[in-house]
Formats: C-alpha cells, structure tokens, sequence
C-alpha cells in the first residue's frame, strides 16, 4: 500500500512539485502593488515602442519590425498577464523584458548589432530611457511577485495599490512628455 493509496477519495493529488497554494483574497503586496507595476510597466514600454515606430520604419523595416513585434508583445503580456497570472508569465515576462534591456544597453555601448545601422552607437534620448525604466521595473515586478511564492489570481483595478494606481499617470504622463521634449530614438 502506497501514500498515494492511502489518500482519501476525492483527496486531490499532486504530481511532481508541491502544489503552490493560491494568494489570500487581497494580497496586499502582489495584488495591490508587484503584478500592476509588471502591468503598467509593459504597457508603458509597449507605448514608446509604438511612438518611435515611425521613425524607425523611416530607417529600416526591420527595425520598425522589431519595435511592432516588440510593442505587441508587451501590451500581450500585460493583457495575459492581468487576467491570468501565474508563476510561468512571471518567469517569461521578467526573462523577455531583462533581455529587451540588455538589447537596449548593447546598442547604446556595443552597437546595433544587426541592420543597415550595425555597429553604430545609438544616442541616448528621452523615450528610450522611459521604455528601459518601464521594462526594469517589469523585471522587479516579476522577481518580487514570485518571491512570494504563491499563484497570483487576476488584476483587479480596484485592488491595486494607491502606489500602482499613482504610477499609470506618471507613466503616461512620462512618455507625453519624453515625446514633446525629447528626440525619438
């Protein structure tokens, strides 16, 4: 007779790793605040990469393809991961948001590594560093909201943080003005 015979009927049974248990109803830190900020954050990107589009479709379509794949990417993430989080999307948007800085760093130090610009040094302006804040602080999000090790349930707007839900004008308000002020790149 084995443990797994030994359970009761209907006793659910559990593959593999331990089962992680769901958040508590208004889990204040990955509620209220780490999954908003991972959402503000990919939409804030995805929001840059939409206004530079343009102007890097003007250089190469295979620039302005990157920055379409990118800004789709980032508002996809946001929308899945709003309303179905878990500690798989947390994993794939913090990897894919750290290498979307990494890409950011190596083209402002190395050079752009592919394209009719390789090897030049992009300048850095005003919405490239709003984009690559927004993306770290994807990243963050994620690293914290997994250290809580637990599956997240869906956003509500409601119970995100008066700190998350000051950011999205802040954010907003940050790519309006990087766009009036500042040169795209």
């Amino acid at each position: 007779l084995s443990l797994h015979d030994a359970l009761p009927i209907g006793a659910p049974r559990q593959r593999g790793r331990a089962a992680r248990s769901p958040l508590p109803a208004g889990d204040p830190v990955v509620q209220g605040l780490w999954l908003p900020l991972a959402v503000i954050g990919s939409l804030t990107a995805a929001a840059v990469h939409v206004v530079v589009m343009p102007d890097h479709i003007a250089e190469s379509y295979w620039y302005g393809a990157f920055f379409a794949g990118a800004a789709t990417s980032q508002v996809a993430y946001a929308v899945l991961l709003a309303a179905r989080p878990g500690p798989t999307l947390l994993r794939a948007g913090g990897a894919g948001s750290a290498a979307m800085v990494l890409v950011w760093a190596f083209s402002r130090v190395v050079g752009v590594p592919i394209g009719p610009d390789h090897g030049a040094t992009e300048s850095i302006g005003g919405l490239d560093l709003v984009a690559t804040v927004a993306e770290i602080l994807v990243v963050l999000a994620c690293v914290l909201a997994l250290r809580r090790h637990r599956a997240p349930r869906p956003v509500r707007l409601s119970e995100w943080s008066v700190a998350a839900q000051s950011l999205v004008p802040l954010c907003l308000a940050a790519v309006v003005v990087a766009t009036i002020i500042g040169p795209r790149s």
